[in-house]
């Protein structure tokens, strides 16, 4: 703990008050569950003997802000708890000593992370929804899927470890395969199609999918008997729904909805 001049505020009472600006070395765990709303519990520890003067101006400064909130608190960090015990630490040398524990709850204000990060995030899951939705023998299919893998590699390299980050390229590269396995289909004489295939194509669900014309552009409505452009079209239009369920559980799952503003109920906030 090292405290330097104390900076003074003059108030609109005509009261001038002084706070000395301190910088404390503490052990903090960082968790990252909740990114970009992650926090930090940091925990630091006084020697009950040597530093007592230190520890009668923490509690005075535990007392002050404790009692102390801010609605107006902008900062990027805040501080949402602090708690004093008593513990006792083993130290190397075998021997051990009751000493001061002071932990306190800091919270990060991420609204840049919001706008930087997930927004372009969100805006290529759209995308790729839009490539899922092209009919696979459409040349745009392919060139547009092409486009949101560099965009990967341009946009989501440098935050890779974010939740969502490795399952858009996969998405894409699954709309990028299954394209060229549905023209290869469609290619393909109707002699060398399995039974079960046309099994699949004949039955009631097939049918529900197949007549649901909104699931896929690119398709014209016209009575098409050929197999391999049925399969086709039940391919691109399964792959659509997996597709827009897939992003809805990451949606819910890797992006926090259940954030408690650390702004609101904060003690002290800082940049």
């Amino acid at each position: 703990l090292t405290c330097a001049t104390p900076q003074c505020n003059a108030l609109h009472l005509g009261i001038v008050r002084c706070v000395p600006i301190c910088k404390i070395s503490a052990r903090c765990a960082l968790d990252l569950a909740r990114w970009p709303y992650h926090t930090q519990d940091c925990r630091w520890w006084f020697d009950q003997n040597e530093d007592v003067k230190v520890l009668n101006k923490i509690r005075i400064l535990t007392a002050n802000a404790s009692s102390r909130t801010s609605s107006k608190g902008k900062g990027t960090w805040c501080m949402t708890s602090i708690v004093a015990n008593t513990t006792t630490l083993e130290y190397p040398s075998g021997s051990k000593h009751t000493v001061k524990e002071f932990m306190i709850g800091l919270n990060h204000n991420p609204n840049t992370a919001i706008v930087g990060v997930y927004c372009p995030v969100l805006a290529l899951a759209i995308f790729n929804l839009t490539i899922a939705w092209l009919n696979s023998l459409a040349n745009e299919r392919t060139k547009l899927a092409l486009i949101s893998l560099a965009y990967h590699c341009l946009h989501l390299t440098p935050v890779a470890w974010l939740a969502l980050s490795p399952t858009l390229p996969a998405t894409t590269y699954v709309l990028f395969v299954l394209a060229l396995f549905n023209r290869f289909l469609r290619n393909l004489p109707v002699s060398n199609k399995s039974n079960w295939t046309k099994i699949i194509l004949n039955s009631t669900l097939a049918n529900y999918i197949l007549d649901a014309e909104y699931l896929s552009i690119g398709h014209k409505k016209v009575a098409n008997t050929h197999l391999g452009s049925k399969l086709v079209k039940l391919i691109d239009q399964v792959v659509f729904v997996v597709h827009v369920i897939v992003y809805l559980v990451l949606f819910v799952t890797c992006i926090p909805m259940r954030y408690e503003n650390p702004v609101k109920n904060a003690s002290i906030c800082a940049s």
